[in-house]
C-alpha cells in the first residue's frame, strides 16, 4: 500500500512519535523530528522545497528532480514491542487513524542459534592482550593528566591542534575538537577528541552546504515569499517543536589506536562535566531560539516592504543588513562562519534604530560594507557591471583583498580592489562629524580618493633594470595616498622616463572623463573601456550612477569631475589608445616632451587648470 505525505504526516504525528515519547529512552528519541513536517524540513533539498512551492501555488504539478534525505532511528530491540503495541493502541483510539486499522505491524525476531564456546590461543605478547590485562590489575588515573606544558602547547593555536565552536548569539562553548600528535598522545593513546552537541541535528542534512539547512541573499532577494513559507516558517517550527523532547545531549568522541582501546572509554565522573556545562531549560532554550528567529523575520519582512524605497544613500545600509540577517539566520543552524566576516557580524553588526516615516530598518553606519563588497556578494544592483576573473574571491570582505598590496605582475586583466588605508578627512576622527556626515558624500569622497592607489597598481611596472617604467616596489604602490596625483614631485619619484603633453584644455577633460564616465541608460558597457574597466573605483562610481534617476547622475558626475580638476596636477592619458596607461614611442604626438635619460615610457599630461604663470 502506498501512503502519500498526509497519510505519512498523520501516522508520525499521532502515533508512531506519541509512542516513542511515552516508551523509549529520552537519548533515543531526542533527536526524532517534532513533526512530520519538521522532518520534511530537515530531509528535503532546495529544490524539492522550491517545488513543493509551486505546488502549493498552483503553479507546477512536477516534483521530478525533489531529493528528500533518509534518516534512520534507532530503537533497540528491547523496546521495539513496547512501542508498536502503544502505537497500536494509540491508532485505535485516533478517529482519524481509522484507515491505518487494517494490516496490523509485526516484528520478527528469532534466535540465530546457541552459539558453541570456542577456545583460542591469547597473543601473551600482543599490546591489545598487555592493554587489558593492564587495565583488569590496575587502574592509574595519572595516565590521564599530561603535563601543563603539553596541554598549552595542543591549545595555543600553533599546529591548528585544537578547534572550538560556539553557540550563536549565546558566546558560550558549543564544542570543540583536539587532534593530538603521536608524540604528546602518551599512555592513553588518544589521537583525536571531539566534543559536540545535538541541538544541529534538527537541520543536519549531509547533502547540503554546510550539511546544514540554510538561507540566503540571493534566495531572499529573489524568492522572498518561497523563502519565508519553506525556510524561516519552517525552522521557526520544528525549533516550538523541539522544545517537547529534544533535550540536547553533550557527546564526547574519541579515536585512539588499536592497541590502546581498552584504556579510553571510559566513564567521566558527572561533577566534573557539571563544572564545564550550562544548563538551560529544554523549552527555555529553543523558544529562545525561536524568538531570536522570529525577531529576524519581522526585520526582514520590513526590509521587504521598503525595499523599492531604498535610495543610493541607504543602499548600502540595506545591503549590510541584509548580509547580516544572513549570517545570523545561518548561525542558528550551524555553526557560525569563521574569520572576519562571523567577527564583523557578531561584534559591531546589529540593528540599532527604525529610521523615516515607514520604519525602515538599518544597522549603524560604521559597520557597513562598500557598495563593490555588497554587489559582489548579492548583486543587490540588478546590473553586474564588475569583471571577475577566474580564482578572484567572490566575498573580498572575508579575503581582506581592500588591505592586500598590489606586488609588480602582469596585470593587464587584472582587477584592482586595493583601498587607501590612510585616514584622509577630520569626519575619520570625529565620531560626531562622522554620523553628522551625508552617506551620500562619504561613499562618493571614498571612491575618488582610491582612484590614485589603484591607477598606480595598474601602472607598467618595471621588469628590466634600464626600462622606463613604474619605479616604485609593491610596498610603495601599497603606500599610495589620495593626494597622489596633486604632486609633480611624485611623477618623478614613479617614474625614471615619460612623454609629457602639453597641458590641452580639451585633452584634460577628456582623460579626466574616461576614468569618470557617465552611465547613460542601464549599463555600463565598461568593456569598451580597456585598463579602466578593471578599476573597482570605476565599478563602484558606476553603480552608483546605477542606483540614481538619470536626471540625477549628471550632477554626481560634474562634481566628481570638478573635484578632480581642481586638485589633480597630472594624470596617465590614454584617451588616445583607449587605455587606462598608453606607453611607447610609436604615434606619440610631436607636441610631447620627452622626459628622462630613456627613450618611451607612459604618456602624461598636466592639467591646465593648476599650472602658474611661468611653469612649462
Amino acid at each position: 500500500m502506498y501512503l502519500g505525505d498526509s497519510q505519512m504526516a498523520q501516522l508520525y504525528d499521532l502515533a508512531f512519535h506519541p509512542a516513542a515519547l511515552q516508551t523509549l529512552p529520552e537519548d533515543l528519541v531526542q533527536e526524532w523530528p517534532g513533526t512530520y513536517e519538521d522532518k520534511k524540513f530537515r530531509s528535503q533539498s532546495h529544490k524539492s522545497k522550491q517545488k513543493e512551492y509551486q505546488n502549493q501555488q498552483g503553479k507546477s504539478q512536477d516534483m521530478r528532480g525533489g531529493v528528500a534525505q533518509q534518516t534512520g532511528r534507532d530503537i533497540h530491540v528491547e523496546y521495539i514491542q513496547d512501542w508498536l503495541d502503544c502505537a497500536r493502541a494509540m491508532n485505535q483510539e485516533t478517529e482519524k487513524l481509522r484507515w491505518a486499522r487494517g494490516p496490523p505491524v509485526t516484528v520478527l525476531n528469532e534466535p540465530t542459534g546457541d552459539d558453541e564456546d570456542v577456545e583460542i590461543e591469547v597473543d601473551q605478547e600482543s599490546p591489545r592482550v598487555k592493554a587489558v590485562e593492564g587495565i583488569l590489575s590496575h587502574f592509574n588515573t595519572t595516565l590521564f593528566e599530561p603535563a601543563f606544558e603539553s596541554c598549552e602547547e595542543l591549545v595555543s593555536g600553533q599546529g591548528n591542534h585544537y578547534q572550538k565552536d560556539e553557540v550563536a548569539h549565546l558566546n558560550a562553548l558549543a564544542g570543540g575538537r583536539l587532534t593530538i600528535p603521536r608524540r604528546l598522545a602518551g599512555d592513553t593513546g588518544i589521537t583525536y577528541a571531539q566534543i559536540y552537541t545535538t541541538n544541529k541535528s534538527n537541520t543536519y542534512n549531509i547533502a547540503l552546504a554546510q550539511n546544514a539547512q540554510q538561507t540566503s541573499a540571493i534566495r531572499m532577494l529573489e524568492s522572498w515569499d518561497q523563502e519565508l513559507s519553506t525556510h524561516i516558517n519552517g525552522l521557526m517550527s520544528s525549533f516550538e517543536n523541539s522544545a517537547c523532547n529534544h533535550g540536547v545531549a553533550l557527546r564526547i568522541e574519541t579515536c585512539v589506536e588499536y592497541e590502546s582501546y581498552p584504556t579510553c572509554h571510559l566513564r567521566i565522573p558527572d561533577e566534573l562535566l557539571r563544572r564545564c556545562v550550562y544548563v538551560l531549560d529544554r523549552d527555555v532554550f529553543w523558544h529562545w531560539k525561536r524568538c531570536r528567529l522570529a525577531s529576524m523575520k519581522s526585520v526582514m519582512c520590513q526590509w521587504m516592504d521598503a525595499r523599492r524605497t531604498f535610495t543610493l544613500n541607504r543602499l548600502a545600509v540595506a545591503g549590510t543588513l541584509l548580509i547580516i540577517m544572513e549570517y545570523m539566520m545561518n548561525a542558528l543552524v550551524n555553526r557560525p562562519a569563521s574569520g572576519g566576516t562571523w567577527d564583523q557580524v557578531h561584534d559591531a553588526a546589529c540593528v540599532k534604530e527604525m529610521r523615516g516615516t515607514n520604519w525602515f530598518p538599518r544597522a549603524s553606519w560604521a559597520p557597513c560594507q562598500s557598495l563593490s563588497s555588497i554587489m559582489a556578494f548579492n548583486k543587490i544592483v540588478g546590473v553586474n557591471l564588475r569583471k571577475r576573473p577566474r580564482n578572484e574571491d567572490p566575498r573580498p570582505w572575508e579575503s581582506g583583498a581592500q588591505n592586500s598590496s598590489a606586488a609588480p605582475i602582469s596585470n593587464k586583466q587584472r582587477l584592482v580592489t586595493i583601498r587607501n588605508q590612510d585616514t584622509y578627512s577630520s569626519e575619520e576622527e570625529d565620531q560626531a562629524e562622522q554620523e553628522s556626515a551625508s552617506p551620500f558624500k562619504n561613499m562618493l569622497w571614498d571612491i575618488i580618493s582610491n582612484y590614485p592607489i589603484q591607477i598606480m597598481n595598474k601602472a607598467p611596472n618595471r621588469s628590466q633594470a634600464r626600462e622606463s617604467w613604474c619605479r616604485l616596489g609593491s610596498d610603495e604602490l601599497a603606500g599610495v595616498t589620495h593626494d597622489f596625483f596633486t604632486s609633480m614631485e611624485n611623477l618623478t619619484r614613479a617614474f625614471e622616463s615619460y612623454y609629457l603633453f602639453p597641458a590641452d584644455l580639451s585633452k584634460w577633460d577628456a582623460t579626466v572623463a574616461h576614468l569618470f564616465p557617465l552611465i547613460q541608460g542601464s549599463t555600463g558597457n565598461l568593456e569598451r573601456r580597456q585598463g579602466v574597466s578593471n578599476l573597482g573605483v570605476v565599478v563602484e562610481f558606476c553603480t552608483m550612477q546605477l542606483a540614481l534617476p538619470e536626471s540625477s547622475r549628471a550632477q554626481m558626475v560634474q562634481d566628481a569631475r570638478q573635484y578632480v580638476s581642481a586638485h589633480w596636477a597630472w594624470l596617465p592619458i590614454g584617451t588616445g589608445k583607449n587605455h587606462l596607461w598608453s606607453t611607447g614611442v610609436s604615434n606619440v604626438p610631436k607636441s610631447a616632451q620627452q622626459v628622462g635619460p630613456l627613450k618611451g615610457g607612459p604618456w602624461m599630461i598636466r592639467n591646465p587648470r593648476l599650472i602658474r604663470a611661468g611653469d612649462h
